[in-house]
């Protein structure tokens, strides 16, 4: 796998090279071996943070031209900066050229990578350990609806006697993170040679984010308490403060045009206000354009959003898609109320709910809430409350600058990548698999 992920790397590389010295040879002329340096590293950067070489397993076409498109774009643009800055010639005539050689060869380059991975390596059998009912329907659905995945056992806590002879046909455990006995299923797995996935829970995730400490001969794991220190919160509210003005500059055009067109569509408003749970569950009013029908929850209190809803309008499906709902939290954020980045804010009849279900859901609060985050770019739509929380959690804990700039990249991703951002469509089922084939 790591060998297969190098060849990739390399052979975009050699690709970049490539078509700058047949459509641009006149580039690399200024600067020689310095210029091409910095083109390697640019590219080898871009890609990257829009995920060319993250999940292959899991992408699938769409997502891999959208990530090749945003980051030969990306690269293109920056260098043409470059150029022009250091000659006064951008050879705009032949970036067309480049831009398109580029997307086609490294698109297709990935999509034949995937596809020798998957030659190479098959579909792994998984053995998983059912926890709750409704927790296992979930990892079903899931891992079926991967092609990398085929689930080959279910089985139940009860029957965990029959677990050494259910592996000599799997390649991969997998332990929900409801399931508390993992230690035993552990060793069972790992001494017959078994890869072990597991899903974390909080305890989990607070472990792998520690830092291993000393005492005499003592080993132990420092956990740090959640938060940003001094100078990451100054930094982090100095980005806010630029990127959402320099937002709402660019945005403008589409903020004044949905300013009037939403009020035309449809009765009422359009902006929408609303109470939500910021920092340290201090309330704070979240503003949105409004995409739903005026007074959508007069009859049936706090609903969550479904993906076909039929509160939301004909407009606001659109502006839900594209994001463009959420342009005047960008007020919120120079307020000071959110952040452009972080966990999102929610509501308190809801947080209620989730807490009962999970006391260490307030632990995402150990933030500012932002527009976008961890969760929206890794989960999608119909992501269970849980899942999102474990990428909020591993966000507070794994913070860095880069993190928030990676995101941002990824939000774009996210919007273009339609499967991503609607999620599994509702009621939406499994038909094509015989549970009783696979159970124990």
């Amino acid at each position: 796998m790591r060998l297969l992920k190098f060849a990739s790397y390399a052979f975009d590389l050699i690709l970049v090279t490539a078509g700058f010295l047949a459509f641009i040879p006149d580039f690399f002329d200024t600067g020689g071996f310095l210029v091409y340096l910095s083109l390697i590293i640019l590219s080898a950067a871009l890609f990257q943070l829009f995920g060319l070489y993250e999940q292959r397993l899991e992408q699938k076409a769409g997502g891999i031209v959208i990530s090749t498109v945003l980051a030969v774009v990306s690269m293109l643009v920056i260098a043409g900066i470059a150029a022009y800055l250091q000659t006064g010639n951008i050879y705009i005539q032949n970036w067309w050229k480049t831009g398109l050689f580029l997307i086609v060869t490294i698109a297709v380059s990935h999509s034949l990578f995937q596809f020798w991975q998957r030659k190479l390596h098959g579909q792994k059998q998984i053995l998983l350990i059912e926890a709750k009912e409704q927790v296992s329907s979930l990892m079903i659905e899931k891992l079926w609806q991967s092609q990398w995945y085929r689930i080959k056992h279910i089985l139940p806590l009860d029957k965990l006697d029959q677990l050494l002879s259910k592996l000599s046909d799997v390649d991969i455990v997998m332990i929900p993170s409801a399931v508390t006995n993992k230690n035993g299923i552990i060793k069972m797995a790992m001494s017959e040679g078994k890869e072990v996935r597991i899903v974390p829970d909080s305890t989990d995730l607070f472990i792998w984010s520690s830092r291993i400490r000393q005492m005499d001969d003592v080993m132990l794991l420092a956990l740090r308490p959640l938060g940003l220190n001094g100078p990451q919160r100054v930094a982090k509210r100095i980005i806010d403060l630029m990127a959402a003005g320099l937002l709402l500059v660019v945005l403008s055009p589409f903020f004044l045009l949905l300013w009037l067109l939403i009020p035309l569509t449809s009765k009422g408003p359009a902006l929408f206000k609303q109470e939500r749970l910021g920092k340290d569950q201090v309330p704070i009013q979240v503003y949105k354009f409004r995409s739903m029908v005026a007074d959508a929850e007069k009859y049936t209190g706090p609903v969550l959003a479904l993906e076909r809803d039929p509160r939301i309008t004909k407009l606001g499906r659109f502006m839900r898609a594209s994001r463009l709902d959420e342009i005047p939290q960008l007020l919120n954020v120079l307020a000071g109320d959110m952040s452009l980045i972080g966990p999102r804010p929610e509501r308190q009849f809801f947080v209620t709910q989730f807490e009962a279900d999970n006391p260490n859901y307030s632990y995402r609060f150990a933030v500012r809430p932002g527009i976008t985050g961890l969760a929206q770019v890794m989960g999608n739509y119909v992501s269970m409350p849980e899942e999102k929380l474990r990428f909020d959690l591993m966000y507070i804990q794994k913070y860095s600058l880069l993190m928030d700039i990676k995101i941002m990249i990824q939000t774009v991703h996210t919007v273009l990548h339609k499967e991503q951002a609607s999620g599994i469509k509702n009621g939406e089922k499994i038909d094509r698999i015989d549970k009783n084939q696979i159970w124990m």
